[in-house]
């Protein structure tokens, strides 16, 4: 019975703790920038005060309990001094070591031919040598080396898809270069195109959930097209949407069969194809075939800036069209492809290069007030109540709603009746002052937009208002067509 109970009963250890070494104790557990060992035993001592048994101590902090049970001993002998142990997370035996490492950091922090690397970028094997070289010092693992990268600064996240911080003077100088080139091949009676290659997700955003731990996510996609876009056109009713559909995966090749085939239904003998920035878009293969005697001699391609997709037309037309299917969940992928198909090419495109809907995400609302027929004398005493946040004069008006310019506690106004809308706005904040914009509504404009609609009490007993979101903005641009000014010194005169 004596040997069961000294050797086959764990009745744990117990160790005295005051309340000031229990306070610093639970500190020290929970202060995440400690060492985990120094953690593991501010824990351990904390469950051994409590009366808690070896074994159920090495379960909670993952140790074996023959280590565990020498951590109370040392506490009683010594008290403070073992929680914090000397050789918890030191470089001592480190190699590089921690002053050869501060040297490496250096050198890692320039590209690797000065350091006599032939390398364009630092890699494993890029390390693996200046770390041979310089310390005679050899990892067996190559995450050991990509610990030294994570040591020395770099990110070893994938970039983002996206460039914040572009430059926006370079981009604003190529747009200008390359509007300047459709408006010159316009003129010379060319046909311009903006093209882009789509993905469309079968899977609604209302159906995405996160996976189960340690599986991919695997979407259902659906086919892919290519997406040709009219910017420009003297008629609007002209400023359609061309879908051709691509077999497999995007590549140079499904470009080449794709171009082919507007190329053979264009009849104007010149041809300009404003392309995105997709990679496969600067291949040399697609590159050589626009020379002379070429497959693809008659087109011509203007490339835009790079990370500029919100001067592309033919963008805008997929987000409007990514956004109308995004939380409809078709049975199948040829039906969302349909879907897509239908909404794109149902409606006109009434933006060029120099008139595109605004960026989102700037702001989350703007508001546009249609209002009862009204004259002249009447519009201009409108109590506004929002103001673009710039001087914002006839030209900018034509181009639609822009979230960006707007900014609580402003002026302006949106008056019309139910077949027209009219815009007025403060006469100091730029050319409103002379007249006005006047633009139809598209008959779907109503049915879409009925849920923004509210009574507008100023503008008289058949007033209305509509409070656009910015997530609507660019269907409120296309619905809203046939811009015109009208000068006040016109209606007066008539």
């Amino acid at each position: 019975m004596d040997f069961l109970c000294r050797f086959g009963y764990d009745r744990g250890v117990q160790v005295g703790v005051t309340p000031e070494e229990t306070a610093v104790l639970i500190r020290w557990r929970k202060r995440s920038d400690n060492h985990a060992l120094v953690r593991m035993k501010a824990e351990a001592i904390l469950y051994a005060s409590e009366g808690v048994s070896t074994s159920i101590i090495a379960k909670m902090v993952e140790r074996a309990e023959r280590t565990v049970q020498e951590w109370p001993a040392d506490w009683q002998a010594t008290r403070m001094c073992p929680v914090l142990t000397g050789h918890a997370g030191n470089q001592d035996a480190a190699e590089p070591a921690r002053a050869q490492k501060e040297e490496l950091k250096a050198i890692l922090a320039q590209p690797p031919s000065p350091a006599g690397v032939r390398a364009g970028f630092w890699d494993v094997p890029a390390i693996r040598e200046v770390v041979k070289i310089l310390f005679d010092a050899r990892y067996q693992a190559d995450s050991s080396y990509q610990l030294l990268l994570r040591l020395c600064g770099p990110s070893l996240e994938p970039p983002d898809p996206f460039d914040e911080h572009r430059d926006e003077k370079a981009v604003t100088r190529r747009m200008a270069w390359a509007t300047t080139q459709v408006k010159a091949l316009l003129d010379a009676g060319w046909e311009v195109y903006a093209v882009g290659e789509v993905r469309l997700e079968h899977e609604a955003w209302t159906r995405r959930m996160q996976p189960p731990k340690g599986q991919r996510t695997r979407p259902v996609r659906g086919p892919e097209e290519d997406v040709p876009v009219l910017p420009r056109r003297p008629l609007p009713d002209q400023q359609k949407v061309k879908l051709y559909p691509i077999e497999g995966n995007r590549n140079t090749w499904q470009t080449i069969l794709a171009l082919d085939l507007l190329q053979r239904e264009t009849e104007a003998g010149k041809i300009a194809v404003v392309p995105d920035n997709a990679r496969f878009h600067h291949a040399k293969m697609l590159a050589g075939l626009h020379g002379p005697g070429q497959l693809l001699e008659r087109i011509t391609p203007i490339h835009p800036p790079p990370y500029a997709p919100d001067h592309n037309p033919v963008e805008h037309v997929r987000n409007a069209a990514r956004n109308n299917i995004a939380t409809i969940q078709r049975e199948t992928p040829e039906e969302t492809l349909g879907a897509s198909a239908s909404y794109v090419t149902d409606r006109t495109v009434d933006y060029d290069f120099e008139h595109l809907p605004a960026p989102r995400n700037q702001k989350r609302f703007c508001f546009m007030t249609a209002i009862g027929t009204i004259s002249t004398d009447a519009a201009k005493n409108i109590n506004t109540y929002r103001t673009p946040r710039r001087g914002v004069g006839d030209r900018e008006a034509l181009d639609g709603l822009d979230p960006a310019d707007f900014q609580v506690g402003d002026k302006s106004a949106y008056a019309g009746d139910e077949a027209a809308a009219r815009t007025f706005a403060d006469p100091r904040i730029g050319n409103y002052e002379n007249g006005y914009t006047r633009f139809d509504m598209h008959p779907d404009f109503k049915n879409e937009f009925a849920q923004y609609k509210s009574p507008y009490t100023e503008g008289g007993p058949s007033s209305v208002q509509y409070a656009i979101p910015a997530g609507k903005i660019d269907r409120f641009n296309e619905l809203t067509i046939n811009r015109e000014w009208v000068s006040y010194d016109k209606i007066s005169g008539s």
